[in-house]
């Protein structure tokens, strides 16, 4: 006689649950950190086309535009003192300029634990003044 289907074990179901309660915790925290990584990257990404067009602008201008683009991406950490440094080597005519970005963040997840994020991002470009 076969066995019927009515006698069989259901023994998938508790790996289905694991699986689910993984992808449900991967969810959760990539919830939580891909949008910061993604307007870190942004700001890094600014900072380097800023840093391009050094030649041109002044170094006020350059660190206003990084803070109104901070705060565009809510990252109020990059518009403390000292988040930006600019510093330039060279003459005023050609040499090169580093953007440094120096900020924390305290990222929570959920009250169960909670994770410092530090960005040290460093951007180097020789300049010629075009003007």
């Amino acid at each position: 006689m076969a066995p019927t289907r009515e006698i069989q074990r259901g023994e998938g179901k508790i790996g289905c649950v694991v699986s689910l309660l993984v992808l449900a915790f991967i969810i959760a925290v990539g919830a939580k950190i891909v949008p910061y990584a993604w307007s870190v990257e942004q700001l890094r990404d600014s900072s380097d086309e800023l840093a391009s067009r050094a030649g041109l602008l002044a170094d006020d201008t350059i660190r206003a535009q990084l803070r109104a683009k901070a705060k565009e991406l809510e990252i109020p950490e990059a518009l403390e003192p000292n988040a930006i440094v600019l510093r330039r080597a060279g003459s005023a005519s050609e040499g090169s300029i580093v953007i440094e970005l120096h900020f924390k963040r305290e990222i929570d997840f959920y009250g169960a634990y909670s994770f410092i994020w530090t960005t040290d991002k460093r951007v180097f470009k020789p300049f010629i003044d075009a003007r």
